[in-house]
């Protein structure tokens, strides 16, 4: 018993555990089981891995590569890219950079589906897939609609990559606006796709020429890796390359020098400028990276 009188070396009382009737069910009433659903085994897995459930992936946490010890990271471990200028791709590792003092760890890892091999911080990669968000009507840094635009194939002709009737139709529709980038695309000069989405990501990286300008700001891309050309892509989704070697031929692409030629003397990537010595009277210039492109056209002397 309980209290004064509780007799010596008797059990204590245990409590009595009342549970909660389920709301609408009267008296004596027990509530329905939970049914459950038999799932099927799939091809490498066991039975007891397959009781366990599926693993829901919706609330898996960001798992950086940094807090792991380099010496762990393997050769083709997949990852993504979740900081920087490639953040959302998918990658595989494939080794460290050299360790330099006061700089942070670097990480060689080929991006997919362009397989280009880039260096990344490895505090920038993650073992779990950044959670993404559809929005539409909303645009990325460069301009493009978000979310991957389907390869289409124009009645009777070539392909069409992201360059496709519709994105044609958007050039065209920007093409209008007053505050329109200037345009600086001309024929034979080497370009890079910097549009993440171009291709559904397959040509992100690729080098190539320009073959051909349909519009003031949409041009065809000949990408030297694929071998194939890329129609209908707007100059927001590149950038020029410009050479690293003295002497090489490069074209001018805006101001009152748009459409001269000359040749690389020196480039000052620090200071974003690079001296051209002009073709037609050997004349000194000085211009911004971003209005200089290599040239691969035939030679020209601008007589």
């Amino acid at each position: 018993g309980l209290g004064r009188n509780r007799k010596e070396g008797a059990e204590p009382a245990q409590p009595k555990d009342l549970k909660r009737r389920p709301a609408r069910l009267g008296l004596g009433a027990s509530a329905a089981p939970v049914p459950t659903h038999k799932r099927h085994i799939k091809p490498g897995e066991t039975r007891a891995a397959a009781a366990e459930g599926p693993v829901d992936n919706k609330g898996a946490a960001h798992i950086p590569l940094a807090e792991r010890n380099p010496a762990e990271l393997g050769a083709g471990e997949a990852a993504w890219v979740v900081v920087g200028t490639h953040s959302g791709l998918a990658c595989t590792f494939v080794g460290l950079e050299a360790k330099r003092e006061g700089r942070s760890e670097r990480a060689r890892v080929r991006l997919q589906p362009s397989n280009e091999v880039v260096v990344v911080r490895v505090s920038d990669l993650s073992l779990a897939a950044p959670s993404r968000q559809r929005s539409r009507g909303k645009c990325d840094g460069r301009g493009q609609e978000a979310g991957e635009e389907r390869s289409r194939r124009a009645p009777d002709g070539p392909q069409l990559g992201d360059g496709s009737l519709r994105k044609q139709s958007d050039s065209r529709a920007r093409e209008g606006r007053a505050d329109a980038s200037p345009p600086w695309l001309l024929p034979n000069i080497r370009v890079k796709v910097v549009d993440k989405r171009a291709e559904g990501g397959r040509v992100y990286l690729k080098k190539g020429t320009v073959v051909d300008v349909a519009m003031p700001r949409v041009c065809d891309v000949h990408l030297d890796d694929l071998a194939r050309t890329v129609q209908g892509l707007h100059q927001d989704q590149l950038e020029t390359v410009v050479p690293g070697v003295e002497g090489t031929p490069v074209l001018l692409l805006a101001g009152r020098l748009r459409g001269r030629h000359g040749r690389l003397l020196r480039r000052n990537t620090e200071a974003g400028a690079a001296a051209v010595q002009l073709t037609a009277d050997g004349s000194l210039v000085k211009v911004s990276l971003d209005e200089v492109a290599e040239y691969a056209g035939p030679e020209h002397d601008d007589e």
